[in-house]
């Protein structure tokens, strides 16, 4: 069976071993393959990409056609790929989901009795860059316009 992602382990893995990153490194194969499933669902979720797929049954959002910049037809371009490799990187840590909802509380109060709970793991990783840095990658293929917001409920 063939997992549709947008980057392979064998590019995420040498992307992250170009930037020491001994986080990506340490985790076995499974979950950094489970991470790359999460980041292509977090990018397909979030971001309503310009054209349309060039095939109505293909499982992912890439390719795509009548992009108009250029990219009809190429399977994953590279912004897709990194920043699906980046948020792979972040989903290790806690999902993507999670992270894009703002996470948990930091601080409780009640009357004079207050609560800290200090930072979220993602936070002490500087997990959070790794959503606005897809944003970045991804901004030129799905305008504002094109994007999904996240509602809380």
């Amino acid at each position: 069976m063939t997992v549709a992602t947008y980057a392979d382990l064998a590019l995420a893995d040498a992307h992250h071993a170009a930037r020491g990153r001994v986080v990506w490194a340490d985790a076995d194969a499974g979950r950094r393959l489970a991470a790359l499933v999460e980041a292509t669902a977090h990018i397909d979720a979030f971001y309503d990409f310009v054209g349309w797929p060039a095939d109505p049954g293909q499982p992912l959002a890439w390719p795509r056609v009548a992009t108009g910049i250029g990219l009809d037809g190429v399977a994953v371009p590279a912004p897709v790929a990194q920043a699906c490799i980046e948020l792979a990187l972040a989903a290790l840590d806690r999902p993507l989901a999670e992270q894009a909802a703002g996470g948990a509380a930091r601080r409780l109060t009640l009357g004079d009795v207050a609560i800290d709970y200090g930072e979220t793991p993602g936070e002490a990783a500087g997990a959070g860059g790794a959503l606005a840095l897809a944003a970045r990658l991804l901004a030129p293929l799905a305008p504002l316009r094109h994007r999904r917001r996240l509602v809380r409920t």
